[in-house]
Order: C-alpha cells, then sequence, then structure tokens
C-alpha cells in the first residue's frame, strides 16, 4: 500500500489527502448529527449516546484540519505566519488567566511582541541553533531580570514561572510546527506539508480515539478501578494512531516501521500534554471549548485545545531530525 501511495504523483497525493481528510470529516460529521437528532439515541444508557464533551474535539478537528490546509496554500512563509498569529492567540489567552501584576507588564511586551515574532522568524529564516535555545536558555534568564526591575517582590516566582510556562508552550511549541519545513529529507524536497498533516493527525486522532475507548470501555468495565483500567483507553488510543501512521508511510519519507515509531511516540506526548493542560485549565480556570462554557477570564479554550499539540511538535521534530540525521 505504501509504495502504491508513493507511485502517485505529488498533485495526485495531495488530491487524495484532501479527499480523505474532509470526506471522513464530513461523513462522521453527518453520522454524528443524525445520531444527534434521534431522540432514542439521547438517552445516557444508550450505547450511540453521544455526550456533549465530545462535540468539541469534532470542532476542533475541523479547525485543525482549515488551519492545515490553509498552512499548506499559502506555503512555508504563510504557515509561519499563520502558527505564529495562532501562538500570540494562545498565550494571551493563557496569560489572561495567570496572575500576573502590573511589574510584569515589561516582560510580557517582550513576551509577545519581541519574543513571539522573533522565534517564529527564526524558525522561517532556518536559524536551526538559535532557535532551539532562544526561549530555554536566553528568554529563561532574561524575563526574571527585567521583572525584577520592577521591584514587586509579590509572588516573584510563582508569576514568573507562570509567563516562562506559557511561552514554552505556547511559543516555543507551536513554533515547531512550521519548523517542520526546515527539514531536508533526501528525495522529500517540497513535501514537508505532509509532514505537518501526519503530524496534525497523530495528535488529533490520538485524543478522539481516547475519548471513543474510554467511553465503550468504561459501559464493559465499569466495575473495575485499577491503574490498567484507567490507562487502557489510552493506551488503545495510542496503538491505534501508530498503526494508522504505519498505513500513512506512504505519504511520508518513513518506512511503515518507522511511520508506527515515530506515530506512537507522537500519540504517548499529546496525551500526555493533554492530560497536564487539563490540570493547568482545571488551575487557571481555563475553560474547555463548548458553547455552554464561558471563561471569567474572557479566554475561548484555545490553549486547551492546541496544549496536546504544543507538547507533541517539539518532539516530533527534534526526535525525526536527530533519527534521520538531517541537516538544515
Amino acid at each position: 500500500m505504501n509504495q502504491y501511495l508513493k507511485s502517485f504523483s505529488t498533485e495526485a497525493q495531495i488530491n487524495i489527502l484532501f479527499a480523505l481528510l474532509f470526506g471522513f470529516l464530513t461523513i462522521l460529521t453527518l453520522v454524528l448529527l443524525y445520531i444527534d437528532y434521534r431522540k432514542e439515541y439521547k438517552n445516557k444508557n444508550n450505547l450511540f449516546f453521544i455526550p456533549n464533551t465530545f462535540w468539541p474535539l469534532i470542532r476542533q478537528s475541523w479547525v485543525m484540519a482549515i488551519m492545515f490546509w490553509l498552512s499548506w496554500i499559502l506555503g512555508h512563509i504563510g504557515a509561519t505566519i499563520l502558527f505564529g498569529l495562532v501562538s500570540f492567540i494562545v498565550l494571551r489567552e493563557f496569560i489572561s488567566a495567570s496572575s500576573t501584576h502590573r511589574g510584569d507588564h515589561y516582560s510580557l511586551f517582550i513576551t509577545f511582541f519581541l519574543i513571539c515574532p522573533l522565534q517564529f522568524w527564526l524558525s522561517y529564516a532556518k536559524y536551526f541553533n538559535f532557535f532551539s535555545i532562544l526561549i530555554p536558555v536566553y528568554v529563561f534568564f532574561t524575563l526574571p531580570v527585567v521583572s525584577a526591575f520592577s521591584n514587586n517582590k509579590i509572588k516573584f516566582l510563582e508569576r514568573n514561572s507562570q509567563i516562562q510556562w506559557g511561552i514554552m508552550v505556547c511559543v516555543y511549541g507551536l513554533s515547531h510546527v512550521p519548523a517542520i519545513y526546515m527539514l531536508n529529507f533526501p528525495n522529500y524536497q517540497n513535501k514537508n506539508a505532509f509532514l505537518v498533516f501526519f503530524l496534525i493527525a497523530t495528535v488529533q486522532s490520538a485524543l478522539i480515539f481516547q475519548f471513543i475507548y474510554k467511553k465503550y470501555l468504561y459501559r464493559i468495565n465499569r466495575l473495575e478501578n485499577t491503574l490498567y483500567s484507567r490507562m487502557r483507553p489510552g493506551l488503545f488510543s495510542v496503538l491505534t494512531c501508530a498503526i494508522g501512521c504505519g498505513l500513512m508511510a506512504g505519504l511520508t519519507p518513513f518506512k511503515p516501521g518507522q511511520a508506527f515509531a515515530i506515530g506512537l511516540v507522537t500519540a504517548v506526548l499529546s496525551l500526555l500534554g493533554q492530560f497536564l493542560i487539563k490540570i493547568i485549565q482545571s488551575q487557571n480556570g481555563l475553560p474547555q471549548w463548548q458553547g455552554s462554557v464561558t471563561a471569567t477570564t474572557g479566554t475561548t479554550g484555545y490553549f486547551t485545545k492546541l496544549g496536546a499539540l504544543c507538547f507533541a511538535a517539539p518532539l516530533f521534530f527534534h526526535s525525526v531530525r536527530w533519527y534521520f540525521d538531517l541537516t538544515i
């Protein structure tokens, strides 16, 4: 199957990908709308009952698909600008729910209007070495110094830790999505957008499959309360995603075994990232992306929905570059 996919031209592969991606989402959405419309399926004890918490995942999948296709159409520079704007919005949402003080205004100004654009410009300009260490090294030590000049000692460590954590996740994490265009695979020129699709599809599939397995495995094993029973949906989700990634190897420069391993690692990281994001969400009052939920801070839930991608993207990028010994 993989050799069959690789035998197609790039244009044919793009058409196949477009048909599969939006065709699958359209069919899935129509089926779920039909099930949700039928009155007999609105009983919570019904096997086909769809909880309200599943619809945000479907909307998120549509947003991810549209973002990916826009980044494809706009090219490398367009993808960099697009994810840079998304990073700005997500970081603003995170900071608005954090306990910052007036003394942090200079640090926040530097964060939003200097660090965020500079990080994505380094990604586009392919300055890999500085791109990799700007935030973890220079920004990590510089921002507390800037904040210290305000002479505000109230919760100094907590305030700066929240800003640094927000930068790492929202800026550093998301900047590695367009950075995938920097990877230089032999005989794979001008096809790196397929790797962006590979990453986003794996992350999103892991979340959806975990939700589905959790719903139906809980019905089968509702009397169990062991660690294994709680981890089982995640394990099944990771294996399902890894198998799907192996089947998608024809669209990537990976062999099926390599695609399986990379998909396995990416799915695990996305679920762990989502787990940590939920903890941050419950602490800071960040909402889930649902129409019935409104946060007092004015946030809308983008951070909670892009958190898994923020965690998975850097490790996907660096592990692929390290394993294949790629040049930038």
